[in-house]
């Protein structure tokens, strides 16, 4: 045979005349083994067939910034990041008493939508984009004590009540605000999350004159 591997695993080459199929195919293992990083654009990264794709290569996206890692058949986030965040608007909006599904997610309520292009907006929330460890944050003052809840689910949510999957609450003391409130949820790829609210057992305004210190926020931390 008319090569050796050095220690690195690479094929040596002997300075003999010819070449064997057996050199080339040496050659053309190392490159397969060490090949498995791939860049495109994340439309080229979503067309590759499954051919082109093997657990453990990476793709890195040149028009988003963000590094995917093949693992059990799905594409994991290992660089960059996916976030999106809203602030609350000055208009007046109170929770009443009465009930434990008051959307927070009405369109006047919210004047900014900071989110990267990967995350679909949903009515004032996001579907989820990847399966993974997702931090939702809420920021804000009530002037009772209120239970924010965030719902999550796979279709269309119109109330509290109508969650078939599961929702996870925040709890604010009267007149304190929430600097940020942090709560780490797994959730998975089509997901959609809103915000909804209760005020238990008074009514509660949602103090408008801070929007700065009012958001709705989630970031995604890992696989």
């Amino acid at each position: 045979m008319g090569n050796t591997l050095n220690t690195y695993g690479k094929p040596v080459i002997s300075p003999t005349p010819t070449q064997t199929v057996v050199d080339m195919q040496a050659i053309a293992d190392f490159a397969d083994t060490f090949a498995n990083v791939r860049r495109g654009t994340a439309a080229q990264r979503g067309a590759l067939t499954a051919g082109q794709i093997r657990d453990g290569m990476l793709f890195l996206e040149s028009d988003t910034g963000r590094g995917y890692q093949r693992r059990g058949g799905t594409w994991a986030l290992v660089m960059g990041s996916l976030s999106a965040r809203m602030k609350r608007s000055n208009v007046a909006k109170s929770i009443t008493n009465t009930t434990i599904n008051q959307d927070l997610s009405a369109n006047n309520l919210w004047v900014e939508d900071w989110r990267d292009s990967s995350i679909a907006a949903y009515n004032n929330g996001w579907t989820i984009p990847a399966t993974g460890d997702w931090q939702v944050e809420i920021g804000g003052q009530f002037s009772e004590a209120v239970d924010l809840y965030i719902s999550v689910n796979k279709s269309s949510v119109a109330t509290f009540a109508d969650i078939a999957g599961y929702a996870q609450g925040f709890k604010s003391a009267a007149n304190v605000a929430l600097p940020q409130a942090v709560k780490t949820l797994r959730l998975n790829a089509g997901d959609v999350i809103r915000m909804f609210g209760a005020s238990l057992p008074a009514s509660a305004a949602w103090d408008n004159t801070i929007p700065n210190q009012s958001w709705f926020g989630i970031r995604y931390i890992g696989r």
